[in-house]
């Protein structure tokens, strides 16, 4: 018997067996799961003896390195950091924009200090939002949390509307 039907063989084999094999894999993959656990949990509780308060103790260098780096950020650092977060937000949320908008609205965004729609001052109260479009995705305005809330329940609701008459169309013809 030649290697191509040696082949040939186990591939008919696998095929004809092939829910007794995954079976069979799926068993082996659990105990090898519980043995990982069961391999952590004696870890752990040989370093809760050994260490009583290791978890916390980790918990705060982890903490610490965020807080030390976090301190010693230039206000440069710290506008940057910021950008970076409000942007990454903000395609997360829905914008569609290119680079040089982003740069426009970020900017705009940080050189505003009222609400653009009501015209109340920023503050702990009302905080600031950059406003878009929910159905196309680009950006209107600066505006308060309030505002903003209430644009996305417009948005919405008018989306709505659409569907319904879009519906509507379809089941008259």
């Amino acid at each position: 018997m030649n290697r191509e039907q040696k082949n040939a063989r186990q591939r008919e084999y696998n095929q004809m067996n092939r829910d007794k094999i995954n079976a069979r894999q799926r068993e082996y993959n659990k105990r090898k799961k519980v043995e990982m656990s069961v391999k952590r949990k004696l870890t752990y509780e040989k370093k809760k003896q050994d260490d009583p308060d290791f978890m916390n103790s980790r918990n705060e260098r982890e903490r610490g390195r965020y807080a030390k780096w976090k301190e010693s950020l230039t206000d440069e650092g710290k506008h940057k950091l910021h950008r970076k977060r409000l942007k990454g937000n903000w395609v997360k949320g829905g914008f569609k924009h290119t680079e040089e908008e982003f740069e426009d609205i970020l900017d705009r965004y940080f050189a505003s200090d009222k609400c653009e729609s009501c015209g109340v001052c920023f503050d702990d109260k009302h905080i600031k939002n950059a406003d878009h479009d929910h159905n196309s995705g680009c950006f209107r305005n600066i505006v308060c949390r309030k505002c903003n809330c209430y644009r996305a329940k417009h948005d919405y609701h008018f989306l709505k509307v659409l569907l319904e008459i879009h519906r509507s169309t379809i089941l008259t013809r």
